[in-house]
C-alpha cells in the first residue's frame, strides 16, 4: 500500500488538503470514494455511528459517560500535533527534523521552541505580520 499526501497554504493559491491510498486492489480518496483496479463494483459494510469525525467524537464521548467508562486521548492528540509541527518546520526550513530533535536532543536547533508570536506579543502590538502573498522558501 502507498500514500500520497499533499496540502498548500499559499495565499494566492489553490489550497487543498488531500490524501490518496493505493493499494493491491484499488485507491481510496476524498472521503471513502473508493475505486477498484478490475472495475468490480465496491459495497461499503453499514457501519454504526458517522463518517464525520468532530460527530464521532461526540457520540464515543457520550457512550463513554452513559457507560461509565473514562476516553483520554491527550496523548495522541499531543503526538499528532507535534507530528503536523515537525513537518511544517522541516517544510518551512528545507532541514530534516526528528522527533528526537524536539524532545530529547538539547544540542538541537528545534528543542524547547515555543508558539511564537504569543498572546503577550500581541497585547504588546510587537506583531508585525508577514507580507501579503509571500510564500515560505524552505531553507531561507
Amino acid at each position: 500500500c502507498s500514500i500520497h499526501s499533499m496540502c498548500r497554504q499559499i495565499n494566492g493559491c489553490y489550497n487543498k488538503v488531500d490524501a490518496l491510498f493505493t493499494g493491491t486492489q484499488g485507491r481510496v480518496w476524498d472521503e471513502r470514494r473508493i475505486a477498484r483496479f478490475d472495475k468490480a463494483e465496491v459495497k461499503l459494510p453499514e457501519v454504526d455511528g458517522t463518517d464525520k469525525s468532530y460527530v464521532q467524537e461526540h457520540v464515543d464521548l457520550q457512550t463513554a459517560i452513559l457507560k461509565g467508562e473514562k476516553i483520554n486521548e491527550a496523548k495522541q492528540v499531543a503526538e499528532s500535533t507535534l507530528t503536523a509541527i515537525m513537518g511544517r518546520i522541516s517544510a518551512y526550513t528545507g532541514q530534516m527534523v526528528q522527533w528526537d530533535d524536539l524532545m530529547n536532543n538539547k544540542d538541537s536547533a528545534w528543542y524547547g521552541l515555543t508558539l511564537s508570536p504569543s498572546a503577550d506579543d500581541f497585547e504588546s502590538g510587537g506583531v508585525t505580520l508577514p507580507e501579503e502573498g509571500v510564500a515560505a522558501v524552505p531553507g531561507e
